[in-house]
Formats: C-alpha cells, structure tokens, sequence
C-alpha cells in the first residue's frame, strides 16, 4: 500500500499543477485585448522599459506604471493628390446618331405677279421643305408697297414652299419663290 500511495501522491501534486496551468491560461485566453471600447492596456517595467499588454481587470504589477492607447487613432490631415495615372483605353463606341440632313439644296420659281395670285415651288421628290421665302421687284413698306405678302409658309405636306400676294403697282412684277429642300 505504501508504494501506492507515494504513487498517488507524486502524481496529485502533477495533476494539481498541469489543472492550474490550464486554469491560468484559460483565465489569459479570455483577457480582450483590445477592450470593447478599441483601447489597447499595457504595463510599462520602469527598469528595462519591457512593455506587456494586459487586461485591465487584472491591472499592473508595483514595478510597472500602466499606459493605454487608442487601436484607432484620429484621421489625419488629407494628403497631397498623387500623380496623374496613365491614359485608359479608348471606352466602347456609342449608338448610332439619329439621321442627319443630306442632300440640301435651294429650290426657286419665277413668276410674273400680275394683280393678285399664290405662286409656290416644290422640293424634288422625297426632299422635305426646311424654309423658305419670296423676292419681288416691285417697292417695299409703307403705304406705297406695290408688292403685299400676305402669305410666306410651308405647304401642308411640307415638300414646298407657297407664297400669296396682292400686286398693286398696276404693272406686272417678277416674284421669285425658293424653298430649301434636304433629305430629314
């Protein structure tokens, strides 16, 4: 019996030892270090300088003065815009654009105005009216006009242009109308 119990006893005194380790470092392993708030604690040894993080529960040791820091410091000053990069590639090609105007043209017709009348001109065919306008040989403005424009304006289907007009000179008067006409 006695060697059992000089067994048992070696070994208690073992297994009391390796149970304390266990518990200290299950104790260290729950330590947060930073703490919820993001401050980082540690001692500072007034001898060598050594410096070891700690959980503050468990505070410093009397040859240790304690310090903390924050894991997050303030932002600082913004810095100084770096250096242009280099050019980037050419960006895909866009849609087609909407149709353009082709085919322009000025389009006229001369007529001879006598007392009143509608003269117009037309575009060629499948061209569209863009404007217009009319020119007359006879005087302008004022009661002593001997040409009145009544009228100046795209046909309906927009494909010519149309002038009405009061011819009162008592002589006839060359009218010319023009239309400028384009593929739309």
């Amino acid at each position: 019996m006695k060697l059992t119990n000089r067994f048992l006893r070696g070994r208690s005194s073992l297994i009391a030892g390796a149970l304390a380790a266990v518990v200290l470092a299950a104790g260290g392993a729950m330590a947060s270090i930073p703490g919820g708030d993001g401050v980082i604690h540690a001692c500072v040894n007034g001898t060598n300088g050594g410096v070891r993080l700690v959980d503050p529960a468990n505070g410093c040791r009397q040859s240790e003065e304690s310090t903390s820091w924050n894991q997050t410091g303030q932002a600082g000053s913004q810095g100084q815009p770096g250096p242009r990069g280099p050019e980037g590639p050419a960006g895909p090609g866009g849609p087609p654009g909407a149709d353009g105007v082709s085919g322009w043209e000025i389009v006229s017709r001369q007529t001879s105005a006598g007392d009143a009348g509608v003269s117009g001109v037309s575009c060629p065919a499948g061209k569209n009216v863009l404007s217009g306008g009319v020119w007359h040989d006879g005087a302008v403005g004022g009661s002593g006009a001997e040409i009145v424009i009544s009228a100046s304006a795209p046909n309906e289907g927009g494909t010519g242009w149309g002038v009405s007009y009061a011819n009162t000179s008592g002589e006839e008067k060359q009218l010319v109308v023009y239309a400028v006409c384009a593929f739309v």
